[in-house]
């Protein structure tokens, strides 16, 4: 599993100039409860938390350089 610290980089790398991004502690946090789920791709994340039958995207990244590819 990818950590902490390197979903945030990915994460600023894909918001600097949008919102402020998450921390590692902020991740770190998230990823701790059994309801929240990490999906990769090659240059893509996203963190979802579920909840019965409902799903919540919370964040979804894609690094800058492979966007609309």
């Amino acid at each position: 599993m990818t950590s902490p610290e390197n979903l945030a980089r990915r994460h600023a790398a894909a918001f600097q100039n949008d919102m402020r991004p998450w921390s590692a502690k902020e991740f770190l946090d998230l990823l701790a409860s059994p309801k929240v789920h990490l999906t990769e791709g090659g240059h893509a994340f996203a963190l979802i938390r579920s909840v019965g039958e409902e799903a919540e995207i919370l964040t979804l990244a894609t690094d800058p350089a492979h966007r609309r590819q």
